[in-house]
Protein backbone atom coordinates (compact mmCIF):
# COMPACT_ATOMS: atom_id res chain seq x y z
CA UNK A 1 0.00 0.00 0.00
CA UNK A 2 2.75 2.51 1.06
CA UNK A 3 4.48 2.08 -2.51
CA UNK A 4 1.31 2.35 -4.27
CA UNK A 5 0.86 5.74 -2.14
CA UNK A 6 4.44 6.81 -3.55
CA UNK A 7 3.59 6.08 -6.88
CA UNK A 8 0.73 8.23 -6.87
CA UNK A 9 2.61 10.44 -5.25
CA UNK A 10 5.22 10.94 -8.49
CA UNK A 11 2.38 10.40 -10.85
CA UNK A 12 0.34 13.25 -9.12
CA UNK A 13 3.58 15.58 -8.91
CA UNK A 14 3.72 15.53 -4.67
CA UNK A 15 7.03 13.82 -5.28
CA UNK A 16 9.98 14.71 -8.37
CA UNK A 17 10.61 10.64 -8.34
CA UNK A 18 10.72 7.45 -6.60
CA UNK A 19 14.45 7.89 -5.59
CA UNK A 20 13.50 11.19 -4.01
CA UNK A 21 10.48 9.96 -1.71
CA UNK A 22 12.60 7.21 -0.70
CA UNK A 23 15.42 9.22 0.44
CA UNK A 24 12.68 11.28 2.30
CA UNK A 25 10.84 9.03 3.59
CA UNK A 26 13.30 6.09 4.71
CA UNK A 27 14.99 6.39 8.25
CA UNK A 28 17.81 4.17 9.04
CA UNK A 29 17.54 2.77 12.65
CA UNK A 30 20.34 0.89 12.71
CA UNK A 31 22.73 -1.20 10.56
CA UNK A 32 22.87 -5.23 10.49
CA UNK A 33 26.47 -6.92 10.02
CA UNK A 34 26.15 -10.49 8.17
CA UNK A 35 27.29 -13.55 10.83
CA UNK A 36 29.71 -15.16 8.42
CA UNK A 37 29.10 -18.34 11.33
CA UNK A 38 25.35 -18.07 11.15
CA UNK A 39 25.59 -17.42 7.36
CA UNK A 40 27.90 -20.89 6.90
CA UNK A 41 24.95 -22.68 9.36
CA UNK A 42 22.43 -21.12 7.29
CA UNK A 43 23.67 -22.17 3.83
CA UNK A 44 24.45 -25.76 5.08
CA UNK A 45 20.44 -26.08 6.39
CA UNK A 46 19.39 -24.66 2.52
CA UNK A 47 21.50 -27.34 1.35
CA UNK A 48 19.95 -30.03 2.79
CA UNK A 49 16.82 -29.08 1.96
CA UNK A 50 16.52 -28.11 -1.59
CA UNK A 51 18.20 -32.29 -1.72
CA UNK A 52 14.90 -33.24 -0.06
CA UNK A 53 12.32 -30.75 -1.73
CA UNK A 54 13.95 -32.01 -4.98
CA UNK A 55 13.58 -35.75 -4.04
CA UNK A 56 10.13 -35.14 -3.18
CA UNK A 57 9.55 -33.96 -6.36
CA UNK A 58 10.75 -36.95 -7.70
CA UNK A 59 8.00 -39.02 -5.40
CA UNK A 60 5.33 -36.24 -7.02
CA UNK A 61 6.21 -36.94 -10.72
CA UNK A 62 5.98 -41.16 -9.77
CA UNK A 63 2.64 -40.86 -8.52
CA UNK A 64 3.88 -42.07 -4.62
CA UNK A 65 2.58 -38.79 -2.78
CA UNK A 66 0.77 -35.93 -3.96
CA UNK A 67 1.98 -32.44 -4.03
CA UNK A 68 1.21 -29.80 -1.00
CA UNK A 69 0.41 -27.11 -3.22
CA UNK A 70 -0.44 -26.18 -7.04
CA UNK A 71 -0.05 -22.88 -8.82
CA UNK A 72 -3.06 -21.16 -9.77
CA UNK A 73 -4.89 -21.75 -12.80
CA UNK A 74 -3.57 -25.44 -13.12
Amino acid sequence: ALGCAIAAGVGAGIFSSMAETGERLVRWERTHTPDPEKHELYQDSRDKWQAVYQDQLGLVDHGLTTSLWKAPGL
